[in-house]
């Protein structure tokens, strides 16, 4: 798919964030500190959580105790002391000639993020007191003088750095998903997407940015985690056959012979889900291509077991086998249980 200059969207996607709206050389040049260098870095710069935000209203218009958003211009802060280690901060919001006041207890230090006249919006459950409104510990937002506060609903929140405001990164990235979301390809089928209920790429990436309900955001999440699982399970495949086709292994045929030498060695007769996996790794093992196998089972059920008799067959070939362990401590316990287990054979072990 292009754009009618004739660009593909993958060349769409590469544009740099300075030449993007609402960005600019200076701007560019704080994304690239987030690593948001193109388009496409912004797109798929999926928020780091969302938050709703209650229905904004004038502070005329509020209601005892049911959420909402508030935007204003401080008018008057007050910080008091109520005892050792105790204190009230106060801080007063005028919205055109009427006022609500947020109080905040024994969070001193939230003192220095406001200013005379500086804009914020305000999100929590208001009450009366007195004559006047109030919300205690509400959210808060800070706004430039010219920026659009969100309206209500669910809004992203985007990991920021210094010189980047989230109401600036919020117009940022809600242009780049109404530009480009539409216009990337889809990569899994029609009949994948109908099978396992998932969102369409575009309506997905729109969905994780600016979800319309909770419901709509875990289904955005939950396309992205099918598709980065399939993604790494296809590479895990196509890495399996390259190595099987590019790779060779000395053939290690289970014999009668060879399979009653081991099974002497053993203190007691195998399992029936032992038996069943030692018969499916003989022929990978005879096989002239790297056997890669993931045994699967509790603690207890015997795996080591099924991993002795590999090894057993190799070097009953003439051929060397290692046991590997994720800690020393494990390695040394798989040593003692060798060392038991074939101690009446001719094995030789070793410990690296």
């Amino acid at each position: 798919m292009s754009d009618p200059a004739g660009k593909s969207i993958v060349e769409q996607l590469a544009t740099p964030a300075q030449f993007l709206p609402g960005v600019g050389p200076q701007r560019g040049e704080i994304l690239a500190r987030l690593g948001l260098r193109t388009a496409g870095d912004l797109l798929f710069n999926f928020p780091r959580d969302h938050e709703e935000i209650g229905q904004r209203r004038a502070i005329s218009e509020l209601v005892a105790d049911e959420s909402a958003s508030v935007v204003g211009n401080v008018d008057d802060i007050d910080l008091r002391e109520t005892g050792p280690g105790r204190s009230i901060l106060g801080v007063l919001l005028r919205d055109g000639n009427h006022y609500l006041r947020a109080i905040w207890f024994n969070q001193p230090y939230l003192e220095r993020q406001f200013t005379i006249g500086r804009r914020i919006l305000l999100q929590g459950k208001p009450k009366i007191s007195g004559m006047r409104w109030e919300m205690v510990h509400p959210q808060v937002e800070y706004l430039d003088d010219d920026e659009d506060p969100p309206g209500g609903g669910i809004v992203p929140i985007y990991g920021l750095t210094e010189g980047l405001k989230q109401g600036a990164m919020r117009r940022i990235e809600r242009g780049i998903v109404d530009r480009f979301a539409p216009l990337i390809e889809e990569a899994l089928s029609p009949a994948l997407l109908q099978e396992r209920a998932l969102l369409p790429i575009g309506a997905a990436l729109a969905q994780v940015h600016y979800p319309e309900s909770r419901d709509m955001l875990a289904k955005a999440r939950r396309r992205f985690i099918f598709q980065e699982l399939l993604v790494m399970q296809l590479a895990l495949a196509m890495r399996r056959e390259n190595q099987r086709e590019a790779s060779a292994a000395a053939p290690l045929e289970v014999t009668a012979k060879i399979d009653a030498r081991i099974r002497r060695l053993f203190p007691y007769p195998l399992t029936k889900d032992q038996e069943k996996a030692v018969v499916e790794i003989g022929p990978d093992l005879a096989s002239e291509r790297p056997m890669n196998r993931l045994l699967q089972g509790d603690v207890g059920t015997g795996k080591t077991l099924v991993a002795v008799y590999a090894m057993l067959v190799a070097v009953a070939h003439g051929c060397q086998a290692a046991m590997m362990a994720p800690t020393e401590i494990l390695a040394r316990q798989h040593l003692r249980t060798l060392t038991e287990l074939l101690a009446a054979s001719k094995v030789r072990l070793g410990f690296l």
